[in-house]
């Protein structure tokens, strides 16, 4: 009962569809967390039985498991918020992994920002070392949302404005989608400018997979780029913005030649969906 005894306790959400060797990885490094007030939702996407043996081997975590119909990421992580009953909730992806004191960061941070109802850590390689831990927090607002603010770096203190929030499920994989991604910036942003506010810590490290400019996928990253445009425009960010973002990924090919394909391909989906076009093969 170590989740009751603890003064601030965390719920942490997890859709999952297709993984489960890296799913296991991310319940093993729970194992090793120096805060233990956490509970376990996972919203399984999967086949029956698929996820068996991942079961039995954590049957000794605070898990719950949630069969889902829907194969969608929006939609499962809505399903999930109606099930937080703690003082602070997050959405770990299942092939991220925490670093031993992830958690016990977390706590600190919120018990020492009331003020606060957003945290977003940091995203670090799997194997990469991450910045040093003793900088300082610092705020967000609604455009430095948008670097390295992906769904399973945000961590939310249960309020009022972030109790209420749900995804949109036309962002995001899977049924009913009309955009492939963006629904952790949407999310994220449509708390800022509610009001809630934000903070970036540094010291809180969440490893997850950096993308490999060796294998890109170019359908991927074009509807990448076509959700960001989409985001922006549901949102009514500046003109000034939009253009950075548009003309950046152009800059980032004279920078990184070597990554032109990946590069040209974000460009093309992000004018693209600026301006409306549809191309789902990414042509």
């Amino acid at each position: 009962m170590e989740y009751r005894r603890n003064k601030m306790k965390i719920d942490l959400l997890i859709a999952t569809k297709g993984r489960n060797v890296e799913l296991a990885e991310f319940l093993r490094s729970l194992r090793t967390q120096t805060f233990t007030g956490f509970r376990v939702f996972i919203g399984d996407q999967n086949p029956p039985e698929y996820l068996a043996e991942v079961r039995r081997e954590f049957a000794d975590l605070p898990v719950t498991w949630v069969s889902l119909s829907v194969a969608s990421v929006s939609k499962a992580r809505n399903a999930l918020l109606e099930l937080v009953e703690a003082d602070l909730f997050a959405f770990p992806d299942d092939d991220c992994v925490y670093e031993p004191d992830t958690l016990e960061r977390v706590v600190h941070f919120f018990q020492h920002h009331p003020e606060a109802e957003a945290l977003l850590g940091q995203w670090c390689g799997y194997d990469e070392n991450c910045f040093p831990k003793n900088r300082p927090p610092v705020p967000v607002n609604r455009y430095q949302c948008f670097y390295r603010g992906e769904t399973f770096v945000q961590f939310y203190r249960v309020a009022p404005r972030t109790s209420s929030r749900r995804f949109d499920p036309v962002f995001g994989f899977g049924e009913g989608a009309m955009h492939m991604a963006a629904e952790d910036t949407d999310f994220l942003l449509g708390l800022i400018d509610s009001g809630s506010r934000c903070y970036r810590d540094n010291s809180v490290h969440i490893h997850h997979h950096k993308p490999n400019f060796n294998r890109i996928d170019p359908v991927r990253t074009y509807g990448y780029g076509e959700a960001r445009s989409a985001l922006l425009r549901k949102h009514s960010m500046p003109y000034f913005f939009i253009a950075f973002n548009l003309f950046y990924p152009l800059i980032r090919i004279l920078m990184h030649p070597e990554r032109a394909q990946h590069h040209w391909a974000m460009f093309r989906g992000r004018r693209d969906g600026w301006f409306r076009k549809k191309s789902p093969e990414g042509k």
